[in-house]
C-alpha cells in the first residue's frame, strides 16, 4: 500500500509539473502556421462583455479571441480579414483537447492571417 502511494504521488508530480509548463509555454510550443479554408464566422460576446469570434472550417473550430497569455489583442482586426469561402494562411496557437479544461481556451486560437491564398481554377476555359 506504501508503494502505490508513492506511485500515485510521483505521477501527480509529474502531471501537476507537464501541467504547469503547458500552461506558461503554450504559446511558444504550440505555434504553428497552417492553411484553412473558413466557412463561417460567428461574433459572440463573453461574460465580461468583451467580443470574440468562432472561425469554422471543415475540419476544426478555431477562435479568434484577445488573449494576454498569447501576446494577441488585434481579434476585430484579424475577424476583418476572414471571409466565408476564403482560403488563409493563419499562425495558431494553443491546444484542441476535444473539451474543455479550465485555464485553457477550448478551441486553438487564430494569432494572425499571414496571406490569403488564392484559390485558383482547375477547369481552364477555351475561347470560341
Amino acid at each position: 500500500m506504501k508503494d502505490f502511494f508513492k506511485l500515485f504521488s510521483g505521477l501527480l508530480v509529474v502531471i501537476l509539473v507537464i501541467g504547469v509548463v503547458a500552461y506558461y509555454f503554450e504559446s511558444f510550443i504550440t505555434e504553428e502556421k497552417i492553411e484553412i479554408t473558413v466557412t463561417n464566422v460567428n461574433e459572440l460576446t463573453a461574460p465580461d462583455g468583451s467580443k470574440y469570434y468562432l472561425v469554422h472550417t471543415k475540419d476544426e473550430i478555431f477562435e479568434n479571441r484577445n488573449y494576454q497569455r498569447h501576446n494577441k489583442d488585434n481579434a476585430a482586426m484579424v475577424a476583418k480579414e476572414l471571409k466565408a469561402g476564403g482560403k488563409y494562411k493563419v499562425t495558431v496557437v494553443g491546444f484542441d483537447f476535444g473539451i474543455h479544461l479550465p485555464l485553457f481556451l477550448e478551441h486553438r486560437n487564430i494569432i494572425d492571417v499571414v496571406d490569403k491564398v488564392e484559390v485558383k481554377n482547375a477547369v481552364k476555359r477555351r475561347r470560341l
